[in-house]
C-alpha cells in the first residue's frame, strides 16, 4: 500500500493519463485506478468542484490535500501511465507530482 498526498489538481491529472481505449486487461486496471483517483460527491463538495459542460473544472480551494492510500499493483500501474504520458503542462504543480510519485 502506498501513502501520497494528492490535490485536486493531482487526481484530475492523473485521471487524464488513463487511455480512454484498450486491451480488456489494461481496461480493468484503468477502472480500478479510476476508482480511487475520481472524487466522491462528498469530495466534490468539500472543494467546491464544478465541472463545465466543456470538461474544464474549478474548485475553491486549490491547496487541499487528500491522504490517499493506493494499492501498489494500482500505483505501480498509475506510475507506468505518468511515464508514458508526453503532454504534461509546464507548471510547478507537474514537477510537484511527478515528485510525489517518485518518492512514494
Amino acid at each position: 500500500m502506498k501513502n501520497i498526498q494528492l490535490t485536486v489538481w493531482d487526481r484530475l491529472q492523473l485521471l487524464g493519463c488513463i487511455p480512454r481505449q484498450d486491451d480488456v486487461i489494461n481496461i480493468r486496471k484503468h477502472l480500478r485506478l479510476m476508482g480511487v483517483l475520481e472524487l466522491s460527491d462528498k469530495e466534490k463538495i468539500k472543494v467546491g468542484l464544478v465541472t463545465s459542460t466543456d470538461g474544464s473544472a474549478r474548485w475553491k480551494d486549490p491547496d487541499y490535500y487528500f491522504k490517499m492510500e493506493i494499492e501498489d499493483a494500482d500505483f505501480e500501474h498509475m506510475a507506468m501511465l505518468v511515464k508514458k504520458r508526453d503532454n504534461w503542462p509546464t507548471t510547478k504543480q507537474t514537477i510537484e507530482l511527478l515528485d510525489k510519485i517518485d518518492s512514494a
